[in-house]
Order: C-alpha cells, then structure tokens, then sequence
C-alpha cells in the first residue's frame, strides 16, 4: 500500500512552495533515520544477560547417600544421583570443591552434632554465592577424617572463583578452601557415581 499526502493541500492557509516541502520532508526523514541507527547501535552494544542459577528444579535433585571407608575412617558420601547421565556436562566444565575443617570432630572423624547447623549454613552460602554467579551444578558433599567438601560443576571459571573469594575474604562463614579445575568429563566425581559402599545407608 502506498501511502503518501500532499503538504500544499492540507491547509489551505500553508504557502504551497513544492521545493521547501521536499527539504522540510527530507530533513524529517533524516532524523528519523539517525534516532533508528542510535537506538539500534545502544541495543546491540549492550552486553548480554548471563544466566545463573541451579541448572536442576528441586524436583530434579535425587541425594543418594553411602557410607564407605577410608584408610580406616569412615566416608561420607552424599551425592546427586540424577546427574550420573547428565546430558549438561559439555555445559558446565568447570569442577569447583569447597572444603571446610571441622573444629571438633569425633575420634572417627566426623562432625560432633553442635557442628551440624553451622556446616549446613555454610554450605548453603556457598551454593547461594555461586548461584548468583554463574549456572551450576550441584554435585552433593563428603565428609570425612575431619573435613566436608562440597561439589559443584559450574559454566564459568572467572566469575565462580571471584565469587567464592568474595566470600572468603568477607568472612561470615566457616572457613574454607576452595578450587576451580577443568574437568570436561566429569571425572572427579566419577568414582561416587559408580562407588559401591560398604555400609549403604537406606
């Protein structure tokens, strides 16, 4: 359809002049075209919207819980059995382990029951701080000879290092270390998928 209008007819109180009229009209037609060309360079140099979060619903996550042994100290091992087949894995090649010393553990190794809020605390600010940092992953945690490690696969390297340092440095939870290593195929936490306990624990 085209659609046009003739300036020199829509007031017959408007000086007909067909030479201004293309001028004025060309002028409007050329800061048109600008205002197009700003907004659209701002939209695509905007930088785009980076995903996070737990890459599972809640309904997802199946913890699988088995006890086994270690140099004669039992293991712990809590573990998200809904990712043994993950099809995420070329998502999230980033392994992160967070480990956590208990301040009074028992003769085996273990956490006393006093230290079992504030181990739940911390590992739910852990898993907070990367949830707001990048997609992730969580793995599950194991516990023992006085220690719990918490695992996560993660998408992005700089933003879950600088995130779990953050916390650290901040130091409103336990204490802890952590690391960030490439691990395409998920074998650090292989050997927990496939772990056959001595004492499963139903």
């Amino acid at each position: 359809m085209d659609i046009s209008f003739d300036l020199c007819q829509t007031s017959s109180n408007f000086p007909c002049n067909p030479r201004k009229t293309e001028l004025l009209m060309g002028k409007i037609l050329f800061l048109l075209f600008g205002i197009v060309l700003i907004i659209g360079d701002t939209v695509s140099t905007q930088a785009p919207q980076h995903r996070t979060g737990n890459v599972q619903s809640e309904d997802e996550i199946r913890i699988t819980v088995l006890q086994g042994d270690l140099d004669g100290y039992p293991f712990f091992v809590s573990i998200n059995s809904s990712l043994k087949e993950s099809g995420r894995k070329s998502e999230l090649p980033w392994f992160v382990s967070v480990s956590t010393n208990f301040s009074n553990s028992t003769k085996s190794g273990l956490p006393k029951q006093e230290e079992f809020a504030a181990l739940n605390t911390w590992e739910d600010s852990i898993e907070a701080s990367l949830g707001k940092a990048c997609r992730y992953a969580y793995l599950g945690h194991v516990t023992s000879k006085g220690s719990r490690r918490v695992l996560f696969y993660v998408d992005n390297r700089k933003t879950s290092e600088a995130a779990l340092k953050k916390l650290k440095q901040e130091g409103k939870t336990l204490a802890f270390d952590f690391k960030v290593e490439r691990d395409d195929n998920w074998e650090s936490v292989s050997r927990y998928f496939n772990m056959k306990p001595s004492r499963p624990i139903n």
